[in-house]
């Protein structure tokens, strides 16, 4: 099953709104375990996976990392680091049917963010500056205020 890489990012809560319970449940749980797995490669410390799960934008290096190996994970990111606009949008394809409002709000906020981290080569400086973009549009498009923060 393919999950979701948007809870670090705020879209998230506005899809998981819109979510079956049973499938959000399968989701957060394939979620966690990757994001658990992920923590232990990049040395992420207890506090960085918990800001990663309340969908706070990483500061540190290693919450950085955290974020690029889940992102590799659920192919967001290339092996090189590099954002991956097919491999996002197979992750959100779930998305499209029972809720197209979501759905184009992250192609959206992909269209957008992906070109901000060309610049880029280290894997965990893309995965931050797309986090800052995501978290930035996403409050743009009002998603945030959807969301109560």
């Amino acid at each position: 099953m393919k999950c979701l890489i948007f809870f670090v990012l705020v879209v998230a809560a506005v899809a998981s709104a819109q979510m079956d319970p049973e499938m959000k449940q399968q989701m957060m749980a394939v979620m966690t375990e990757i994001a658990t797995n992920c923590a232990k490669q990049e040395n992420a410390n207890p506090e960085e996976l918990t800001n990663l799960m309340a969908k706070k934008v990483p500061t540190t290096k290693e919450g950085k990392c955290l974020l690029a190996c889940f992102n590799e994970h659920v192919k967001m990111q290339t092996p090189d680091g590099k954002m991956n606009l097919d491999g996002a949008l197979g992750t959100i394809e779930v998305f499209k049917e029972p809720a197209p409002q979501v759905y184009e709000a992250m192609v959206a906020v992909f269209k957008k963010c992906f070109p901000e981290t060309e610049h880029l080569s280290d894997r965990c400086d893309v995965a931050g500056k797309f986090a800052e973009c995501a978290a930035s549009v996403s409050h743009e498009m009002g998603l945030d205020a959807a969301l109560g923060h």
